[in-house]
């Protein structure tokens, strides 16, 4: 009789433990949603670049920037932050009182959007984006970029990465950062020489800039015509 008991109680708690493991939280995804990456960027819905999820640069108020921020369905809207803090005009000579909004997307760990004001309206959008979108898929979509160039991060490690840069879009886009030493030769600086980027090299980085901003980059940095890609 103790003996079927014990089997009972046995019984009793693995059934109890293997319940309460089954209310534990999942492990989240490791992508914000299957196509983010269209939802974010390539797409045409609800406008077309320069114009983003119905925002546009030197036009949309900090009211309409809260509403549709609340409303897009990748944003995990508990992490939403409005930061104040002086931040460029649209003329990027002239400071003015503003606010940073960010937030992280559904399944990520650190922010993927940024939207800065300037006084009452939007400045500038930067996207985090999804692994998997390269150089020629943006430019089946974009078109061809106006110019192409190569930015690193200096200090102790050596790497680089490479912007493209859409004019009428308003649009720069940035690769992943490529550390391997011939990589970073091969495939990065040399840009700047031929402005031929990988056609294979992943996007990481977006941001809808005002053109004051994108001319002012230009013309401080080291940029060339794009060529096509190899």
């Amino acid at each position: 009789m103790n003996s079927f008991l014990t089997r009972i109680g046995v019984l009793l708690v693995f059934t109890l433990f293997a319940y309460s493991c089954s209310l534990l939280p999942q492990q989240s995804a490791s992508t914000v949603l299957p196509n983010f990456n269209e939802l974010v960027l390539l797409t045409d819905s609800p406008c077309s670049a320069p114009c983003w999820q119905g925002l546009e640069i030197g036009v949309s108020t900090r009211e309409e920037i809260l509403a549709t921020i609340s409303a897009l369905q990748f944003i995990d809207q508990k992490t939403i932050r409005v930061i104040p803090q002086s931040v460029p005009d649209l003329n990027p000579d002239n400071w003015v009182q503003g606010e940073n909004i960010v937030a992280t997307c559904i399944n990520r760990w650190e922010p993927c959007l940024r939207l800065t004001i300037a006084g009452d309206r939007l400045r500038d959008i930067n996207v985090t984006l999804d692994p998997g979108t390269t150089i020629d898929d943006v430019i089946h979509y974009f078109g061809n970029p106006d110019y192409v160039g190569s930015h690193s991060r200096g200090g102790d490690v050596i790497d680089c990465r490479v912007e493209l840069i859409w004019l009428k879009q308003q649009l720069i886009l940035y690769s992943i950062f490529l550390t391997e030493p011939e990589d970073v030769q091969n495939r990065c600086y040399v840009v700047e020489e031929n402005g031929t980027p990988s056609a294979n090299l992943e996007i990481a980085e977006a941001r809808y800039l005002p053109s004051e901003d994108i001319n002012r980059r230009i013309e401080n940095n080291h940029f060339t015509d794009y060529r096509g890609t190899k």
